[in-house]
């Protein structure tokens, strides 16, 4: 070291926001990583892997210490969490440009995040990271169809965050009729068979998420749902019992 030159002392510890993709890089391999709150500590063998099941174990751990113990005593009831499509608009212009004109409304798309017909309690759910979540443009994506009759047309997508956060109401207690979480956006209602939706490139926009919304679930939530998207389509009744998160047919 020539003389006079300090040395640069590397602090223990990240502080503050960092934009430089190398000393994140650095900050992880040392098992930080950095959220909208500050920085947290984790197992580095879990965040340098390039599994990303490994990953997701790693995030599942981290909502599981923030959330806490479950407290005994509290009040439990069914809870349905969703996050309001912020830009519906961007879809519903996408989709009309492909032919699906029998779109909901853009105030009424959304994700679920959980559907727990068993009690749980709500408090023991605990916060998500991040307040709002966005869904970077790309990435995996396809049009499926669900409903009773096939005619519900829904964009399914990827999400790190939603899938662990699923996952950490799961192991604390809330109910999810399907094996496994599949996130997705109900794009348009009442659509023929004979319509072709694989000839369709799925939207590749980005997917701006508001934050989390807890509600009760009412006995007679998917009677709501059914006369709301029957009403919309002009053919009140039409639909049977509907459910919006489920594929082929429907519950008893």
């Amino acid at each position: 070291m020539a003389e006079g030159t300090a040395a640069t002392v590397r602090p223990r510890v990240p502080s503050g926001t960092i934009t430089d993709p190398s000393e994140i890089a650095r900050w992880r391999k040392d098992g930080w990583l950095q959220k909208q709150h500050g920085w947290i500590k984790v197992d580095k063998r879990l965040i340098t892997a390039q599994d990303s099941t490994a990953v997701a174990a790693a995030q599942l751990a981290l909502a599981l210490a923030i959330a806490g113990p479950v407290a005994k005593g509290r009040t439990e009831e069914p809870l349905y969490v969703f996050r309001a499509l912020k830009n519906g608009k961007d879809l519903i212009a996408w989709a009309h440009s492909q032919g699906l004109t029998e779109t909901v409304a853009a105030d009424d798309m959304h994700v679920t995040v959980t559907y727990s017909k068993s009690p749980v309690d709500w408090l023991a759910m605990g916060e998500p990271y991040d307040k709002e979540v966005t869904v970077e443009a790309g990435g995996p994506r396809r049009l499926e169809r669900f409903g009773p009759k096939g005619d519900v047309v829904v964009l399914v997508f990827a999400s790190d965050a939603l899938f662990w956060r699923n996952a950490a109401m799961r192991d604390r207690g809330a109910s999810y009729d399907f094996p496994e979480y599949t996130p997705h956006v109900t794009l348009a209602v009442d659509v023929p068979s004979d319509r072709d939706i694989s000839t369709i490139e799925p939207y590749q926009g980005k997917l701006e998420f508001g934050p989390e919304t807890f509600q009760a679930i009412k006995d007679k939530w998917k009677d709501g749902v059914r006369d709301a998207i029957a009403k919309r389509a002009g053919q009140a009744g039409a639909f049977g019992k509907f459910n919006p998160h489920q594929r082929g047919k429907t519950d008893a």
